[in-house]
């Protein structure tokens, strides 16, 4: 079996129906609502991730929504927070 930790960012439908097709498992890195999450989870311009993995969060409900259902999210907790 095969397993993949990613925020998503860099999925595109291609991608998704390959892992649905391969039975890869995908955990996305998601920490919470935007403000926490941008906070930890960064581009290197600065910029927050979250709206971006919200995006490729639909974009795979849309694409396979029932390998949908098996996609997990990573979540980190952050005691300053």
């Amino acid at each position: 079996s095969f397993s993949i930790t990613s925020n998503a960012t860099l999925i595109t439908a291609e991608i998704i129906e390959f892992f649905s097709e391969h039975n890869i498992s995908l955990m996305i890195s998601l920490d919470g609502p935007e403000e926490i999450n941008n906070s930890n989870r960064i581009y290197a311009n600065g910029k927050g991730t979250y709206a971006d993995v919200m995006k490729k969060v639909k974009l795979i409900q849309q694409v396979a929504p029932a390998y949908f259902d098996q996609v997990q999210i990573s979540m980190v907790m952050d005691p300053s927070k």
